[in-house]
């Protein structure tokens, strides 16, 4: 099955459709007889909390916003050869990803903060394919600025901005100018608005969005053993993915080598922030999820297909399937 999501055709992306259905619309006729406590933060959280509400509602936005990101990511992968034959592979995975805990079948401040995030990487990637032109790096700023609004951690983005400017070219004070510009625009635009209207939402508010509440979770093995053993499955698969990027890394063109050195540098921050927010694990887990889907896809490409990736996706289907509906049983 998982060889057809390599294939570039409409059949292999209708199937994925079909397969991340038959796992997501099960668990979701069960999830209104379990109490899911509301976890959204950031700008939009009154907003999302209303949409949750209605549980199909959330449901079918949550499915339409996974399955979007999750193209953007394939033609983010199709047009600067991150992966070297992503047909729908990546898509396949970043829905497999997002699907993994309970929490993420309603629609989060995560799911609409990473569509900025995937807009953010898009102009970052144009920023070097077009000789470093400043205006792309101050829109992939303006994106993150904007997803910080949603997922209040990105603040940190800042670091890994500039850490992309320095990998690629001389740094100067103008890029620095344009990354802080443009990620405090949109805090000024809300803080502007929430002036004018007289809105709650005022820039020194807007600000505490990134305040980060520590919150105590108890790791008990019976309670979360599965869901554990789950991330460090994939989590493993993601290491061997990495692994085989950095060792095709200099058989590549330099077009390819800085397409796949910017996807890894953006790992290392999204896994940075993930193990931050780390108690709340399976919550923003969907933030590591953009890197993941593709160096997972790595994983599984090969000139030649071997049986064993197959029944390997097949059990992880199953572990996953079991994890979420040993979950709904609790």
């Amino acid at each position: 099955m998982i060889k057809k999501f390599f294939d570039n055709k409409i059949g292999s992306l209708a199937l994925v459709i079909i397969v991340l259905l038959m796992i997501r619309i099960p668990v979701f006729l069960l999830l209104p007889k379990v109490s899911i406590d509301s976890v959204n933060s950031g700008i939009l959280a009154v907003f999302l909390n209303q949409i949750n509400q209605s549980a199909l509602l959330s449901f079918s936005l949550s499915f339409l916003v996974i399955l979007f990101e999750g193209l953007l990511i394939n033609k983010l992968c199709w047009e600067y050869n991150v992966v070297e034959k992503p047909g729908y592979i990546v898509l396949y995975f970043f829905g497999i990803l997002n699907s993994c805990f309970i929490e993420n079948f309603y629609i989060t401040n995560i799911q609409f903060g990473n569509l900025f995030v995937l807009l953010g990487i898009n102009y970052l990637y144009l920023f070097i394919k077009n000789n470093y032109d400043r205006r792309w790096l101050f829109l992939g700023a303006l994106m993150f600025g904007i997803s910080a609004l949603c997922i209040p951690e990105h603040f940190w983005v800042i670091v890994f901005l500039i850490a992309m400017v320095i990998l690629f070219k001389p740094i100067l004070p103008v890029d620095i100018f344009a990354i802080v510009f443009g990620l405090l625009m949109p805090y000024y635009v809300v803080s502007s608005i929430g002036y004018l209207f007289s809105f709650k939402f005022d820039f020194y508010n807007s600000w505490q969005f990134w305040v980060i509440k520590s919150k105590v979770i108890d790791f008990h093995w019976f309670k979360n053993g599965p869901e554990i053993l789950l991330i460090i499955t994939l989590l493993v698969f993601v290491f061997v993915g990495v692994l085989q990027v950095i060792g095709s890394y200099f058989r590549s063109n330099v077009d390819t080598r800085r397409s796949k050195l910017a996807m890894l540098v953006f790992g290392i921050y999204v896994t940075a922030i993930f193990f931050l927010r780390f108690k709340d694990y399976s919550h923003y887990f969907i933030i590591a999820s953009v890197p993941a889907s593709v160096f997972i896809s790595s994983f599984y490409e090969g000139k030649s297909w071997k049986k064993w990736k197959e029944f390997l996706n097949i059990i992880t289907l199953i572990f996953l399937v079991y994890t979420l509906f040993r979950n709904l049983a609790i």
